[in-house]
């Protein structure tokens, strides 16, 4: 869970139903693993691991609106992009990072809900799902996912 992140998006009404843009967003992901003891070859190695992800992503946006009313506009749309994910571990003094690029694909859903007929401002809810081919080994990623849920202001020019 983090709730450390934002997206800044773009759309342009294509017609009634459809909309293209461009999302940019960034989270962040943490964890820890207590302390324990590992045994290597050599000895052994005593510590606590504080595990970090870093997420930096743009995609090219399709949304469809299932209706044109203008107080409440619920849509689905997907997101194709490209994501970097930094990865960082540290232990005791040290510390080890990787930045790694994958393809993202992100399939959301949402609706858009009108202050007033005459402010141009809405309110926006959705829930997406993030896939991107970035793996890294030595955290044990095969591929990086992440489920969210977004709520903002939108400003309108419609």
């Amino acid at each position: 869970f983090s709730a450390r992140g934002a997206r800044l998006g773009y759309r342009e009404l294509i017609n009634e139903k459809f909309a293209g843009g461009i999302d940019l967003s960034w989270a962040t992901y943490d964890d820890y693993i207590g302390r324990q003891t590992y045994q290597t070859g050599n000895g052994a190695l005593t510590t606590d691991f504080f595990k970090y992800v870093e997420s930096y992503q743009g995609t090219v946006v399709f949304d469809y609106y299932f209706f044109s009313e203008k107080k409440v506009m619920p849509y689905v749309g997907i997101g194709l992009g490209a994501g970097y994910y930094n990865f960082k571990m540290y232990y005791n003094v040290f510390s080890t990072a990787s930045g790694e690029w994958g393809f993202l694909t992100r399939p959301q859903a949402g609706v858009w809900l009108r202050l007033s007929e005459r402010k141009p401002w809405a309110l926006h809810a959705s829930a997406y799902f993030d896939f991107a081919t970035a793996s890294n080994e030595d955290y044990e990623y095969n591929n990086f996912s992440n489920l969210g849920l977004q709520i903002g202001l939108v400003h309108l020019d419609w």
